[in-house]
């Protein structure tokens, strides 16, 4: 919960995560810069059998960076199925399509607006955006924003609110200032009626134009 896997790495199997046998929950985390070298992805969930099985559930989790050079980034072996919720996988570096990887693993068994890519494509660098941990932000209009609320976690990564009535796919909340259009006020002609030509008052428009006219 609200943690981030960063620069690890492992030789074969499981460069950030490898769960064999077992449950795992990742909630409003980051998991990125993990490489696993040989074999198997960096984020990697297998079941010993039927009987014991490996489910994963990622929430509003950011996948982005990761790499395997012989095998998806991202993957899960018979009886470990996966769950995506509201999570982002982007700009990983694998050896086949992200959800489709080499025999024996994914797709994923649940997508629940979660978005999948190759490149970076409105997601910024991993950096400092406040909070304990570093975060990749996330930027106006871009896929990430406005999700529905339903199964979203109260808080992202950074302990920011999801207040907005949207829910952003990732570990990051997105809040983008409002858009405020501005016009010159204009004078009346009327004696007493006048007003402040170099007040600014905030109008319902999307553009204005201000003309100077020389007296």
């Amino acid at each position: 919960l609200r943690c981030i896997f960063q620069n690890n790495w492992a030789k074969y199997f499981g460069g950030a995560i490898y769960v064999y046998g077992g449950t795992l929950t990742v909630i409003d985390s980051t998991i990125t810069g993990n490489v696993a070298e040989r074999g198997y992805p960096a984020v990697l969930m297998t079941a010993v059998n039927a009987h014991y099985p490996a489910p994963s559930t990622f929430i509003n989790t950011t996948i982005s960076g990761n790499a395997s050079y012989y095998n998806a980034a991202v993957g899960y072996s018979q009886y470990a199925p996966m769950t995506l919720i509201h999570t982002t996988i982007a700009n990983n570096s694998t050896n086949g399509p992200l959800n489709e990887p080499s025999p024996g693993y994914g797709p994923f068994a649940v997508q629940y607006h979660s978005i999948i890519i190759s490149g970076l494509d409105g997601l910024s660098p991993l950096q400092d955006n406040g909070g304990p941990t570093p975060t990749h932000a996330i930027l106006p209009n871009s896929r990430y924003v406005g999700g529905d609320m339903d199964n979203c976690e109260p808080f992202d990564q950074r302990g920011v609110a999801r207040s907005d009535g949207g829910c952003d796919s990732g570990a990051y909340e997105a809040s983008f200032p409002p858009a405020i259009d501005w016009v010159l006020a204009t004078p009346s002609l009327e004696t007493g009626a006048g007003v402040n030509p170099n007040i600014i008052t905030r109008v319902g428009i999307t553009q204005f134009e201000v003309v100077f006219t020389e007296v």
